[in-house]
């Protein structure tokens, strides 16, 4: 009996342990920075990375209102689409991030609140055109982040980090052109 009330106390004290247990030199040392287990990538790369989170987290965002607010089978067809695509680039990019980083710089900020502007616009559209507002808001959005995944793929140094921004691009290209497809039979 008392050894089951045991375990609980040690495992607390050995996450209490290696909680204070870290890469940091004693007083007086120099750090070692040549065996560090993430990568040391640029700031861009970084960026890069948190910009995109920030992009597939948009991306869900506005298909979750579309599945809510749209009568349209296609339309609900494509936000299903969208939260499927996004999530699953979303979670590879988080991968990523283990090895280059993630900052929200200047650009993934000014995106996660036009993000959170097109949302609220979204809400607030009538459900009479909303169909016509969300497919426009997604063919807009899909070309501006092709020319933003242009610029970063010319400006990432990781090569993984460059595969998956091309990866990337081909599938915004591919969800252009469904939302371009949608919006001629609106």
């Amino acid at each position: 009996m008392q050894i089951k009330r045991l375990f609980p106390l040690v495992g607390i004290l050995s996450l209490s342990f290696m909680a204070g247990c870290t890469n940091q030199p004693y007083a007086g040392q120099q750090a070692d920075n040549s065996n560090t287990t993430i990568t040391q990538a640029n700031n861009t790369d970084s960026h890069a990375i948190g910009w995109l989170v920030v992009l597939d987290k948009n991306e869900i965002n506005a298909a979750k209102i579309a599945l809510h607010r749209s009568h349209n089978p296609q339309v609900k067809n494509y936000a299903r689409l969208m939260i499927q695509e996004h999530s699953k680039n979303l979670n590879a990019t988080l991968k990523l991030s283990h090895n280059y980083g993630e900052e929200f710089g200047e650009k993934a900020i000014a995106l996660r609140e036009k993000g959170m502007e097109e949302a609220n616009k979204l809400q607030s559209i009538s459900t009479k055109n909303f169909d016509n507002a969300y497919i426009n808001n997604m063919i807009a959005g899909h070309k501006e982040a092709l020319s933003n995944l242009d610029t970063k793929i010319q400006e990432v140094q990781g090569n993984a980090l460059k595969n998956h921004l091309l990866m990337t691009s081909k599938h915004v290209a591919l969800h252009l052109k469904k939302a371009e497809q949608i919006e001629n039979t609106l």
